[in-house]
C-alpha cells in the first residue's frame, strides 16, 4: 500500500500562515507583508521553509504512484483503511489547530497571489476536488 494525504493547497498554505506566522508569533507581519517577503522569508528560515514546501515536493508529481489517497478532511477513513490492514485499532486522528486565532478571510488580490505560488500543487491536486 502506497498511500498520501493531501490537502487543498491554499488552505494549506492560509494554514500555515496563521499558524506559523500568527499563533506561533514567528514574526508580527501581516499576510499582504508575507507575500510580499514570501520567498526571502522562506530562504532565511528553515522551519518556514519545511511547513510551506509544497505538497508535491512530498508526494511527487505523478500520484498514480498511490494506491490511496486521502484528502485531509477524510483522515478518518485513512485511519479506518490501516487498521483493516492491520487487523488492529488505531487511536482517532485529530488535526493541528492555530488555537484562538481567527481564520483570515483573503481579498481577490491575496488569493491570486496565493494561487500563483501553489500553483504546481493546484495543478497536480486539483482534479481531486480538494
Amino acid at each position: 500500500m502506497r498511500c498520501c494525504v493531501v490537502r487543498d493547497p491554499v488552505r494549506r498554505f492560509v494554514s500555515g500562515y496563521t499558524n506559523r506566522v500568527l499563533y506561533h508569533k514567528c514574526m508580527g507581519i501581516s499576510l499582504d507583508q508575507f507575500l510580499d517577503h514570501y520567498e526571502e522569508l522562506l530562504a532565511t528560515d528553515g522551519s518556514l521553509a519545511r511547513h510551506f514546501q509544497p505538497q508535491h515536493w512530498f508526494y511527487g508529481k505523478d500520484l498514480n504512484i498511490f494506491t490511496h489517497i486521502y484528502k485531509l478532511e477524510e483522515i478518518d477513513g485513512f485511519r479506518q483503511t490501516l487498521e483493516e490492514m492491520y487487523d488492529t485499532k488505531l487511536p482517532k486522528l485529530h488535526l493541528q489547530r492555530s488555537g484562538d486565532i481567527p481564520s483570515c478571510h483573503l481579498s481577490d488580490e491575496q488569493l491570486g497571489r496565493i494561487k500563483a505560488i501553489v500553483q504546481e500543487d493546484i495543478d497536480i491536486f486539483g482534479r481531486m476536488n480538494l
